[in-house]
């Protein structure tokens, strides 16, 4: 599955493998399909942009849900489905890309402790790639500047003063994004190695370097690995002191303008890719130490740019920040390894959508999903019927039910009925396809 906790459960792990099958339409020039009115609803919509596959189609008027399904109702689902052909439901790993400011301002120490902010971050990432990280996921790392940093005094002229990256960016300590694989694997030392190294100094060129790990770390990855969901996860203590093109002095007392970082996780969000970025801001984040400068509002609209908000009811004015504002922690320890949690429990169960038979298309208002509880010996404790939901997953995003991601061509898990699975270490799912989606009961 691509949710995996880790760092606790940004980075935990499905210690068994899932049973996960599609039986879908029978069909040989026809097309199952609800009857308008009937089921989720009468068709799916696929948002703007429309489907990505024309082997999909579906319809609206979802709210999700999750309940008891008896065997009675199984029976009614099953019977209903057709069933002339069976193929397993690919799941779907992820891709992490680690963005670390690691600027001089790294240094300072954490609230309450004797360790710098760099420690904290680099000891917690560390332990979560050594104890819970699913050998299928695939990561990388760019530290910034991770090298001192030269004030170039020109930065304030957009066409002129530019300088290659590699003048604020150590961009050849960069760990490529790559499943990282067993214990004792290359790609496991080199993270390891990479973490070890990084040293905390210079200016914060935060849009040189997020750029620089979409473009040579995250991309090259997609394209190696096209089944994988692509994240950031961008780490920061504070506004930018140096512009793309190493434009800046670096100093803390002259931050530059964090709009074009905001742009460029707009690029990322967009189709075809939809590359989310999740943005953790450290202390320090809240009041720039020489000028006082408050980053979190635009922390948090890069969150939202980024397609990542924590609740449909957060604010970029606070003090509920859509980011993960840890800027008032007094233990960043603790409070880093939950706010990694919180971001892999965000990241949603996705699973490829298989082809159509040929001649056939894959209706959405037409599939159910049957999560079977501690699945053992063909037998369950629990089984339960999961409705389809609005990719909001409810008001609140904690809504259960599932969604069809037509950018990603994937059927996705909302984050609540996600958490649930992946808590079950022998859980099954099974999704039928046939005459017509079955709306859990109103408890």
């Amino acid at each position: 599955m691509v949710l995996r906790p880790f760092l606790g459960v940004l980075f935990g792990d499905l210690v068994s493998v899932l049973g996960i099958g599609l039986l879908a339409s029978g069909c040989g020039s026809t097309v199952a399909s609800a009857p308008a009115g009937e089921g989720l609803g009468g068709g799916y919509s696929f948002g703007a942009g429309g489907s990505a596959s024309s082997d999909i189609d579906g319809g609206g008027g979802l709210t999700g849900g999750k309940t008891i399904c008896t065997a009675e109702l199984l029976d009614q689902i099953k019977d209903a489905a057709c069933s002339s052909w069976s193929s397993e439901l690919e799941v779907a790993p992820s891709l992490l890309d680690f963005v670390v400011d690691t600027s001089g301002s790294m240094l300072e120490l954490a609230p309450q402790s004797k360790l710098s902010k760099w420690a904290v971050t680099r000891d917690a990432i560390a332990a979560a790639i050594d104890d819970f990280l699913p050998d299928d996921t695939a990561v990388g790392v760019l530290f910034y500047p991770n090298q001192a940093t030269i004030p170039n005094q020109l930065a304030d002229d957009p066409n002129s003063g530019s300088l290659p990256i590699s003048e604020c960016v150590n961009v050849s300590a960069m760990v490529s994004v790559a499943p990282i694989g067993a214990q004792g694997s290359a790609q496991r030392a080199a993270l390891a190695l990479g973490l070890a190294d990084a040293q905390p100094t210079g200016g914060t060129p935060t849009d040189d370097a997020y750029e620089y790990a979409l473009t040579y770390g995250l991309m090259p990855a997609i394209k190696s690995y096209a089944t994988y969901i692509p994240y950031v996860v961008l780490v920061t203590d504070g506004q930018p002191t140096i512009l793309q093109g190493c434009k800046g002095t670096g100093d803390t007392s002259h931050p530059v303008d964090w709009h074009p970082i905001v742009q460029h996780i707009a690029g990322a969000a967009a189709a075809p890719n939809v590359i989310k970025t999740f943005i953790i801001g450290t202390p320090g984040s809240n009041a720039q130490s020489a000028t006082g400068d408050d980053g979190r509002p635009w922390l948090s609209l890069a969150a939202r740019t980024g397609l990542t908000p924590r609740s449909a009811s957060c604010s970029d004015e606070g003090p509920n920040y859509c980011h993960f504002d840890l800027s008032q922690s007094t233990d960043l320890a603790a409070d880093l390894s939950d706010g990694l949690k919180e971001i892999m429990s965000a990241i949603p169960c996705s699973f490829n959508m298989p082809s159509a038979p040929a001649n056939c298309v894959l209706n959405a208002s037409t599939l159910n999903v049957i999560y079977e509880q501690d699945y053992s010996n063909d037998q369950s404790q629990e089984t339960w019927l999961i409705g389809q939901s609005a990719p909001s997953c409810g008001s609140e995003g904690d809504a259960d039910g599932w969604y069809i991601d037509s950018n990603a061509n994937k059927i996705v898990l909302c984050p609540t009925t996600c958490q649930t699975v992946q808590a079950d270490q022998r859980a099954r799912l099974e999704i039928l396809s046939g005459c017509n989606t079955i709306a859990p009961p109103v408890n």
